[in-house]
């Protein structure tokens, strides 16, 4: 199994589009925007965010806080 050394989350933008008004789908919510597939990370660990961005083949989108 794969595992993280070190990976730096300062960088990570949260969507600036309206959750509660994307489309939900299985893995989160379709941005109107972008058309891309977001992530709710909102209460997720670090580690699990880290994850999830690392592991993933593709970009991953997503909402990190509720500021």
């Amino acid at each position: 199994m794969q595992h993280i050394t070190r990976v730096n989350l300062s960088q990570l933008k949260s969507c600036d589009q309206v959750w509660d008004e994307m489309e939900p789908t299985e893995r989160g919510r379709i941005c109107a925007k972008c058309q891309e597939t977001l992530v709710d990370f909102r209460g997720k660990t670090q580690r699990e965010i880290a994850e999830i961005h690392v592991f993933s083949a593709g970009k991953v989108c997503g909402v990190y806080d509720d500021a």
